[in-house]
């Protein structure tokens, strides 16, 4: 998704640390988002992305490191004085309120008078196409419906970052796509920005401006989407971000921005592009090949296979083990 935002940076991690007993959840993490970015922390469970938007919002205390938004520092501020808004996945509405009355509850909170506030709802509603529920209550709708309903009631007082915590996992895939294209319609209008949390790499690659990729409570990788898909920096953002066919060998000469690799499992040697300087002869790589680059020869396997990868060479990366 193509979004544009200013480029000044309007959240600030710091060397942020978070620890249980002897367990490290998050290892000394440092990040950067842009006003108006969409930035998704993505990841297998355990890698540390909630973890990391936990602390973020407060409702994780940090052990070290700090947390700054704008030129405010909000490390030891609680959550309800940082400007965030949060949806979660399983939309925290209140069921004993009707839909208006959810969406207005955050403006109670800051005592806005109710004229305002009845036309705060009224266009929050309006943004995510559901100015017909008002009255109703959470039980009468639709999955879908309650997870806009958060939305609607998290957008509502304009917070300066909006954090979602999974807010898709507990649609089906029909109401996950179209809830993906509600989401993404709503940060192109609104331009607010959005850190959001998920493990389904479609929806990462989908809605994302950049992709922050989480392992073991560390960043393995932060990059666009296509950075992510086309220059993965280990084998597991390779094997994490869609599919790949990765190939064992060992750098026999490096050229400029191509190395010459001699196959560990079959015969035959291969070109592929490095990431950087600092492959030699004899390092031992990964080579990764993207399905849509494959193609068939029909010559003996050893020129096949050379063949193969020389007129590749633009679409493979070369990774260190």
């Amino acid at each position: 998704m193509a979004t544009t935002h200013a480029s000044a940076s309007l959240l600030e991690v710091r060397q942020l640390e978070k620890r249980y007993g002897d367990f490290v959840a998050l290892h000394p993490t440092s990040l950067s988002v842009q006003a108006g970015e969409f930035l998704t922390l993505l990841g297998p469970s355990g890698s540390g992305k909630t973890t990391l938007l936990g602390l973020i919002s407060g409702l994780t205390e940090a052990d070290e490191g700090a947390i700054l938004i704008g030129d405010a520092d909000v490390t030891d501020q609680s959550p309800h004085k940082r400007g965030i808004g949060m949806v979660f996945q399983n939309y925290a509405l209140f069921p004993h309120l009707t839909v208006a009355e959810n969406i207005a509850f955050p403006l109670r909170l800051r005592r806005i008078d109710a004229a305002r506030r009845n036309a705060m709802v009224k266009r929050a509603l309006e943004m995510v196409d559901l100015p017909h529920v008002a009255h109703r209550l959470p039980r009468e709708l639709s999955g879908g419906q309650q997870q806009r309903i958060a939305l609607a009631r998290c957008i509502v007082y304009e917070p300066k970052i909006i954090l979602m915590d999974e807010p898709l996992g507990a649609l089906d895939k029909r109401m996950r796509d179209q809830m993906q294209f509600e989401i993404r319609r709503i940060h192109r209008e609104l331009g607010t920005t959005i850190i959001y949390v998920t493990h389904d790499q479609e929806e990462a690659m989908t809605m994302s401006d950049r992709i922050c990729l989480m392992r073991a409570g560390s960043i393995e990788q932060l990059g666009t989407p296509e950075d992510l898909y086309f220059r993965p920096r280990t084998t597991f953002v390779a094997d994490f971000i869609g599919e790949s066919n990765l190939f064992a060998g060992t750098v026999i000469e490096a050229s400029g921005d191509e190395v010459t690799v001699r196959w560990n499992d079959m015969p035959g040697t291969g070109i592929a592009r490095r990431h950087d300087g600092r492959l030699v002869a004899g390092t031992p790589v990964q080579v990764m090949v993207r399905p849509q680059s494959l193609r068939l020869a029909t010559d003996d396997l050893t020129r096949s296979c050379s063949h193969l990868q020389a007129a590749r060479a633009d679409t493979m990366e070369t990774k260190v083990r």
